[in-house]
């Protein structure tokens, strides 16, 4: 098991805490994932049918659900995202093309 995916089970539910990360993670700082090219490490677990992303490889982070099945991974001590994990994707991809080969 990867590391980052040990510390997607560390997740702010509810509260203070999971504010202030949120609050972190919008931050434009939080997201320069976005700015550049990185390394991207991946898995899919298909028994839990997860899609873990990494950026580089797997830190110790602490994970974030942002609804729809998405879970942010972010480093609080250097105030970035460094991955998502992706629950249900293999139902969500059936769904979309299920739905877009009916219309």
């Amino acid at each position: 098991m990867q590391e980052g995916k040990e510390c997607d089970r560390k997740r702010y539910g509810q509260g203070r805490d999971r504010t202030r990360i949120v609050e972190r993670i919008r931050s434009m700082e939080a997201l320069r994932i976005l700015e550049s090219k990185h390394n991207l490490d991946w898995d899919y677990d298909g028994e839990a049918d997860v899609l873990y992303i990494s950026v580089d490889t797997p830190k110790p982070a602490v994970g974030v659900d942002i609804g729809e099945g998405i879970v942010v991974r972010y480093d609080e001590a250097r105030g970035e995202v460094v991955g998502i994990s992706i629950l249900g994707i293999r139902e969500k991809m059936l769904r979309e093309l299920a739905t877009s080969s009916s219309g």
